[in-house]
């Protein structure tokens, strides 16, 4: 199962810290998606800095989990929010029973703050609407026998944008077999009296 044959997409979001050698030389399509951008300055500013004082797992190249990155730029967010919120006065703090339904006063007041934050992080530009993330970039990446390289980019605004065909080096990738899936979501078939009984996935290769 590892050549030309097969494609592997992979929804890990740091593939950069996987072992792929046994699959570079054999053919095989594999594509995956990136949410640390090694070669930003902002983050290989901050990853050096980390390097230097012995955080990262790998101390000989600037790589770190997604889960890593996405809980520094979290604590980031919640620290600068914080500062927000501190900045307007004093912030009251008492304890909290799990056992009761109680909130803290305060608590609606930070929520709009770190809603209000927009900054870089390891994981990119931070923006929040209402609490979700938007306005994010993955980097696509495909392997190729000099490693993973990029291909495109997903944005969250305006789609993904894809260039298979050349990479870097302007080499051309002719020999691999790219595989169109559709998938078709039918949410409900109905009986004659007109209520759902059976909902349907199909997918054509």
């Amino acid at each position: 199962m590892i050549n030309s044959q097969y494609h592997y997409l992979l929804t890990t979001l740091d593939i950069e810290t996987f072992d792929l050698e046994d699959f570079k030389y054999n053919g095989v399509n594999l594509t995956a998606f990136r949410i640390i951008d090694n070669e930003d300055a902002f983050v290989r500013h901050q990853l050096l800095d980390m390097l230097g004082h012995g955080v990262l797992n790998n101390s000989r190249s600037l790589v770190i989990k997604a889960q890593d990155a996405m809980m520094f730029d979290a604590v980031n967010l919640l620290a600068r929010g914080l500062q927000g919120l501190a900045g307007n006065g004093t912030i009251d703090t008492y304890p909290l029973s799990c056992d009761r339904v109680q909130s803290w006063k305060d608590g609606s007041s930070l929520f709009n703050y770190i809603n209000a934050i927009k900054g870089r992080g390891l994981t990119g530009h931070m923006m929040l609407t209402d609490g979700k993330r938007t306005q994010f970039k993955l980097d696509v990446l495909a392997l190729y026998e000099k490693g993973l390289l990029k291909v495109g980019e997903y944005n969250s605004t305006t789609g993904i944008s894809l260039n298979f065909s050349e990479i870097a080096d302007g080499t051309v990738r002719d020999k691999n077999i790219t595989l169109r899936i559709t998938t078709i979501d039918e949410r409900e078939s109905k009986r004659r009296d007109g209520k759902p009984f059976l909902k349907i996935t199909t997918i054509d290769v």
